[in-house]
């Protein structure tokens, strides 16, 4: 059996994914690199891991994967929505939607073009 390890984002600057992360979903720097090809910082979302990633030199042979999303769960949607919009984010809707019997959803943008999603129970 194998266990979820993390997500890998490929990010255009490191400060802004950083401070995104950490101030506005709460996340933790966990490990931090820095060499000559690339720099990377582990953080820490509740038991999961995140992983942002600058190349300094561009790889041809470098494929480009997909993400379709990162989601988190979160306690008060529409709180969090306003937080968000108090914050200048760019909200994929402007309200959240009810999704498999009472589930609630909701979609917004990281500073790296990558689609997040809030969960309510």
């Amino acid at each position: 059996m194998f266990h979820f390890s993390h997500v890998g984002i490929v990010v255009q600057s490191m400060d802004e994914s950083v401070e995104f992360y950490t101030k506005v979903l709460g996340c933790e720097i966990y490990k931090q690199h820095k060499d000559e090809n690339i720099q990377f910082t582990l953080l820490k979302a509740g038991n999961q891991e995140i992983e942002l990633l600058k190349f300094t030199h561009d790889n041809k042979e470098r494929k480009e994967g997909v993400i379709s999303h990162i989601a988190f769960k979160v306690e008060n949607i529409e709180k969090e929505i306003t937080r968000l919009k108090e914050l200048g984010l760019h909200l994929t809707t402007d309200q959240p939607r009810e999704v498999m019997g009472g589930l609630k959803i909701f979609f917004f943008t990281g500073p790296n073009g990558e689609s997040i999603e809030y969960v309510q129970s």
